[in-house]
């Protein structure tokens, strides 16, 4: 059963998210670099382990020199990754996304190994280097999540998503995963419906239209 007191049970970026229900939103609607491509064909995957495959990032150079400590991440996203709207995901996304994460007035669950990067650079519309103050052997547990810029921007996070992950401008369920976030009834279930833009492979035949968590 989820929480029914807060939405963020349903938002893997806040403390109080509900574990298995928090993961099944964030991972199929709006997935970063942790999502494992077998959580569409088994719901035991959602609780894996956290060296996962990504999905939104093509691949990840890792330059490190530890005669001066600094260690630089940069991120090639999919060229093909697109928003549900059709909006490009972009650098510019994770980059946001590391804003939000890093804002001290949003109630977010950890910052840890975020707090280490001093430098954003976006190097193209789908590159981005992110540069640590030192090496963090965790790095792949970042950005399991990458927000929308487009529809986010300017918006109170802790606020704009309590009545369900759509853009805040339309009222229209968004993400850039393979389902998107269409009903919530509070204390009973979640639905997820196949997103229409989904611009990765199907999900098995067996996942059909529609998902609920109860």
């Amino acid at each position: 059963e989820i929480d029914a007191e807060d939405f963020r049970a349903v938002n893997d970026f806040f403390g109080r998210a509900s574990a298995t229900a928090g993961l099944i939103v964030s991972q199929l609607v709006y997935p970063g670099h942790r999502i494992e491509q077998s959580t569409l064909d088994r719901t035991d995957a959602f609780l894996a382990d956290p060296e996962l495959p990504p999905v939104l990032v093509d691949r990840v150079q890792v330059e490190q020199e530890t005669s001066v400590s600094w260690f630089k991440l940069t991120y090639h996203l999919e060229q093909d990754a697109v928003w549900s709207d059709g909006t490009p995901v972009t650098a510019h996304d994770l980059a946001f996304t590391l804003e939000t994460l890093l804002a001290p007035a949003n109630d977010i669950v950890s910052r840890d190994g975020y707090d280490l990067i001093t430098r954003t650079t976006v190097l193209d519309e789908k590159t981005v280097r992110f540069t640590f103050d030192r090496p963090y052997p965790a790095w792949k547990t970042l950005f399991p999540q990458v927000l929308p810029k487009h529809a986010l921007e300017g918006r109170d996070f802790d606020t704009v998503w309590n009545g369900g992950i759509a853009d805040p401008a339309t009222g229209v369920p968004i993400g850039s995963g393979p389902f998107l976030l269409t009903g919530w009834d509070r204390g009973t279930q979640i639905t997820l419906s196949r997103n229409p833009s989904w611009w990765g492979e199907d999900p098995p035949p067996r996942w059909y239209n529609q998902l609920r968590h109860v």
